[in-house]
């Protein structure tokens, strides 16, 4: 092993005291390994009780977190530290379900949201885009949809097949939240500013009407994107969202979402 080379299926973390930031970077970081590759992570100057690195400890601490359940993790002293040792999980994608937050002096910061999928893109832990997850669909076929589907039961995830973006439920909760799998370039080609080029009006009175008539949170219409913190970063709009302004501006071409009643 070259302990220099970190990559997609080695990293090494120093200083491990197991305070909280430490413990959930460590929980990512697993994550992350088992749902690209698997790999090792190699701890140097451990700081902590020998107990609190026990491979069923690990396993205790990151299934708190995801589903479903993660296995196979195996953890050892070394002369100068400790490794971890991460198989590729027959189970990916494992998905967050729930926050990972710690303190940082006075303020309280999040390492991880729900619905999150962590991989590895060579050094780095990152969350899953569209082409990690297609991956996985491609690797595992359908089984993983009836396994995540038992576990998750909070979001709706939207699969694209043959470059068409297919909605799948896999939850009978209606307030679900939605990630999105297929191209969002592809299947909603507009922000705010395109789609007022488009139809003619501005950025502003775009987004002010796709809220009074209920588009940014119909899937058919509006693709939010989360940005690593979770929050949303853009808003996209698909064709369906422009022929349904337009149809609106031609029934209506003084229509003022600023100023509507009866949307």
């Amino acid at each position: 092993m070259n302990w220099d080379a970190e990559g997609t299926s080695y990293e090494e973390k120093s200083r491990y005291n197991h305070v909280p930031r430490k413990r959930l970077e460590l929980v990512k970081t697993i994550v992350a390994f088992a749902n690209t590759a698997g790999g090792q992570i190699f701890i140097r100057e451990v700081a902590c009780r020998p107990a609190d690195l026990d491979s069923a400890r690990l396993d205790d601490l990151v299934n708190k977190y995801v589903e479903p359940r993660l296995g196979g993790l195996t953890s050892y002293a070394v002369g100068y530290g400790w490794i971890v040792e991460v198989p590729r999980s027959p189970d990916r994608p494992h998905i967050f379900v729930r926050t990972g937050t710690y303190d940082e002096g006075t303020r309280q910061k999040t390492a991880f949201h729900p619905g999150q999928v962590y991989v590895r893109h060579s050094s780095k832990t990152e969350p899953a885009v569209g082409d990690d997850l297609r991956q996985v669909l491609q690797e595992r076929g359908g089984d993983w949809l009836s396994k995540v589907g038992q576990a998750i039961s909070r979001f709706s995830l939207r699969l694209e097949e043959e470059g068409s973006a297919l909605p799948v439920r896999l939850s009978r909760t209606e307030a679900a939240l939605t990630i999105s799998i297929s191209d969002p370039n592809q299947d909603f080609p507009y922000t705010t500013k395109t789609l007022g080029q488009e139809i003619g009006e501005g950025q502003n009175w775009v987004a002010k009407a796709a809220e009074v008539l209920g588009l940014k949170d119909d899937p058919r219409h509006c693709c939010p994107i989360r940005g690593a913190s979770g929050q949303i970063a853009v808003r996209r709009y698909s064709e369906e969202a422009r022929r349904f302004l337009e149809a609106r501006l031609s029934r209506e071409p003084d229509f003022d979402p600023y100023h509507a009643v009866d949307p």
